[in-house]
């Protein structure tokens, strides 16, 4: 499995990426090909002090394969242009294997 993982910043307008993000911009990204599950997050606490973040967002695919193919198709290419519709800020994007034991 492997897993790509997008992290967001604290946001100007925290109700507005909400509202977006549920109505708008997740089913866009139930969309793309080859997803096995996704999730994501807007409680986002830190050990000590402030969050970094203000909403994470997971997707699993079954290789890094498929994941390069969802996010060159053109639904991945959609989602990726709908981001500055509701987030504000440098987004991180991280991508890893998932190893289970």
């Amino acid at each position: 499995m492997y897993r790509l993982m997008v992290l967001y910043p604290p946001q100007e307008n925290p109700d507005h990426f909400r509202q977006y993000y549920i109505n708008h911009h997740l089913p866009m990204a139930r969309q793309l090909p080859k997803l096995k599950e996704m999730r994501y997050s807007m409680t986002i606490n830190a050990l000590e002090g402030d969050s970094p973040f203000f909403c994470i967002w997971e997707a699993d695919f079954e290789s890094f394969e498929d994941m390069i193919e969802a996010i060159q198709s053109e639904q991945g290419q959609k989602v990726a242009q709908d981001v500055p519709n509701y987030a504000t800020g440098e987004i991180k994007i991280i991508h890893f294997p998932i190893n289970q034991s």
